[in-house]
């Protein structure tokens, strides 16, 4: 508790700056979540082009370690940009670095739960709603979503966990442990 002060009998408040690190795991969740959701619905698509783009955001952030990850945003981001822009000077703080790095991985992780989840659905669950008349994209939002999510939200929960945890690994970089 050395970056704590007593408030109350049994409160405590962080004194650096809790919020902007509150907010780095809002962001971090929101934009994985939405980084997944994106992925995951083009690696069911039936679009080659789609299911290349989700296969290699997946695979190429999945098989690289989060402190390597951590590393080339911190580190290299900066130093590709400034190298591209004549006298630039853009810096990435740690806060900031840490919370793409962790958006990313959490982003790719997310898109496969959600592609699993939609792939769990029976495949006649959506014959059925299509022959109904009911477009592709309101047949996977009105039939397919609701039911995969039943199946995806002990993943997606235990993703979150997971996601809270990797912040110590970010210690590395100076991002503050959530």
């Amino acid at each position: 508790a050395a970056n704590c002060a007593m408030v109350g009998e049994d409160e405590m408040m962080d004194v650096n700056g809790g919020g902007a690190i509150e907010t780095a795991a809002k962001a971090v969740i929101a934009v994985g979540g939405a980084l997944g959701l994106i992925f995951g619905l083009l690696s069911v698509v039936k679009s080659r082009v789609c299911n290349a783009v989700s296969t290699i955001f997946v695979d190429v952030i999945r098989g690289v370690p989060m402190i390597v990850l951590a590393f080339m945003i911190y580190f290299g981001v900066p130093q590709a940009i400034n190298g591209l822009l004549t006298g630039a000077k853009f810096t990435l703080s740690a806060l900031q670095a840490g919370t793409v790095a962790l958006a990313l991985n959490c982003g790719a992780y997310m898109a496969e739960i959600i592609r699993a989840g939609i792939q769990s659905v029976d495949p006649g669950q959506m014959e059925a709603a299509r022959s109904l008349g009911l477009p592709y994209w309101r047949a996977m939002a009105k039939v397919v979503l609701p039911q995969a999510i039943r199946t995806m939200i002990p993943s997606i929960i235990n993703q979150f966990i997971i996601t809270l945890k990797d912040t110590s690994i970010l210690s590395v970089i100076g991002f503050p442990e959530l």
